[in-house]
């Protein structure tokens, strides 16, 4: 027989009631408990022996298949029945398992935290309100019904247009003169024993005239600026730091107040004394 046959049998034994005894049985055995208690009684019990032992014999039985069912199931039999278990009330009738207890889940329950600011810190700007919701105006366009059949449109006159008198303002030349052209004359000379040099020239008759500008220039030195004048009536001049022996070369011009040459003369060569 197999272990699970075997403890099946042991679980009906255990579920099933006790069974009850016959009548024939407890009438013997109240007999026999009767005829003990004479017995006990009697100041000669010379059967009493007897009759304990076979009242023992017929307890014995019962008391030893009682006693063996509870070794068994103390053995075989769990402390505590497995709730998977599945009992047999009847032959070919099965009870359902008990539902399984859902075990107890390792991930933790998150937990919401408000951590508070240092009092050091400034205090956080609240939240700048939301800006309420701005509807756009849809217009709609007018929608003009096309003409039956039997309709003619009205035709649309289109006024004339009037024409646009566009006035070109006329061009404007600016004529820029000419410099005028001074004449220039120089001769040498002493004076007191020293050497020099006089120059004159023609007046400007520029209406811009600013300035008299008188230049020099010998071999081996740049053209440089040895006299200038702003009075318009002012046409000589005498150079004395000249050497003799050495030949010059003198231009006057004429400038405006900007420092524009409006007026030249000719290169005038000079030998000196």
């Amino acid at each position: 027989m197999r272990t699970s046959e075997l403890r099946g049998l042991l679980e009906q034994l255990e579920d099933a009631a006790a069974p009850e005894p016959s009548p024939v049985f407890v009438a013997k055995l109240e007999a026999d408990l009767r005829a003990m208690a004479e017995v006990d009684a009697d100041p000669a019990p010379r059967h009493s022996a007897g009759r304990r032992r076979r009242l023992l014999l017929a307890a014995a039985p019962v008391a030893a298949l009682t006693a063996a069912a509870a070794a068994a199931a103390m053995t075989l039999l769990p402390a505590k029945p497995d709730p998977r278990q599945v009992k047999t009330a009847d032959p070919g009738v099965t009870t359902p398992a008990p539902p399984l207890e859902q075990p107890p889940s390792s991930v933790p329950t998150p937990t919401t935290m408000t951590v508070a600011p240092p009092p050091w810190l400034p205090p956080a700007a609240a939240p700048p309100a939301a800006s309420p919701p701005t509807t756009a105006a849809v217009h709609a366009r007018p929608v003009t019904a096309a003409p039956g059949p039997g309709e003619h449109p009205t035709p649309t006159v289109v006024p004339p247009r009037e024409p646009v008198n566009t006035t070109v303002p006329p061009v404007t030349t600016t004529t820029v003169p000419a410099p005028e052209t001074l004449s220039l004359h120089c001769m040498t000379g002493t004076t007191g024993g020293n050497p020099v040099v006089g120059c004159t020239w023609s007046p400007s008759t520029s209406p811009s005239f600013k300035w008299y500008r008188l230049w020099r220039e010998s071999q081996g030195s740049p053209m440089t600026v040895v006299f200038q004048s702003d009075n318009k009536t002012t046409t000589k001049y005498y150079d004395q730091a000249v050497q003799a022996g050495t030949n010059y070369y003198y231009k006057v011009d004429v400038t405006d107040a900007a420092g524009n040459v409006i007026g030249t003369s000719t290169v005038a060569p000079v030998t000196c004394c």
